[in-house]
Parts: structure tokens; sequence; C-alpha cells
């Protein structure tokens, strides 16, 4: 330490602290490197995007939809799950009143939203009427 000056002494003994904490992660070091390599790509990524965005603003070939037609967008969408919604519960109340022999063979099945519906004798049935439920 002798020559080198109190200010070199103290910056290492300073580097020291800071690199009591590194030890534990000295192991990790690849990792980081990788993410900042996804980092930049992504960045790249959208730079690319962007850069086509304004080509074709230029060319006035706009593709992005207007805040209007957005929102009539989402409101149909929103009205179609609705819809949906009320069709599988119709499904299901049928599923549920429909009675049938217990005897009766599996003779197919058909996917639905709510699961699978299971045939018994060409009648539609629940698959949970099979296992003793409702």
């Amino acid at each position: 330490m002798r020559g080198r000056g109190r200010w070199r002494k103290r910056r290492r003994m300073r580097s020291k602290r800071i690199c009591r904490g590194k030890r534990r992660k000295r192991g990790r070091r690849r990792t980081r490197r990788g993410g900042r390599r996804r980092m930049r790509e992504e960045k790249e990524k959208d730079e690319k995007k962007e850069q086509e965005e304004n080509r074709l603003e230029k060319e006035g070939k706009r593709n992005r939809l207007r805040k209007e037609d957005w929102q009539e967008e989402k409101e149909r969408e929103k009205e179609e799950k609705q819809e949906e919604k009320l069709e599988r519960r119709e499904v299901t109340r049928k599923i549920k009143t429909r009675q049938f022999a217990q005897s009766g063979f599996v003779t197919g099945c058909l996917p639905v939203e709510t699961g699978l519906v299971l045939l018994v004798d060409g009648r539609v049935v629940s698959s949970c009427c099979l296992f003793g439920g409702g």
C-alpha cells in the first residue's frame, strides 16, 4: 500500500465493500449477458416495426384503425361474447333436463365450449350425468 497515496487505498476499500454483495452473484454472470442481448434484439425489432409504420403512413396506407372503428369492434366482440354465454347456458339447461336410460350405450361425443357432450343412444347427455351427477 506504500507510495500509492491514501485516496487509492480508500477507493480500494470501497470497491471491496461493494463487491461483498457480488460474491453471491458470481455464478450468474452468463445469464445477464443473454438478458442484455434479448433486450437489444427487442429494441431493434421495435425500431424496425416503427420504421415500417412510418413508411406505410408516408405512402398513405394507414393500417391503424380509427378510434371509432376500434370502439365499435370492441362493442361487437362484447355482444358476441354475451350471445355465446347465453347459448352455453341454454345447452347446459337442455342437457340437465334431458332424461335417459341408465343402460344406454355411448354412441359418440361432441366437443362443446362447456366440455364434452356425450351422446347416449343418439341422445345428448352431459358427461356429469353419466357419473351419477345431475
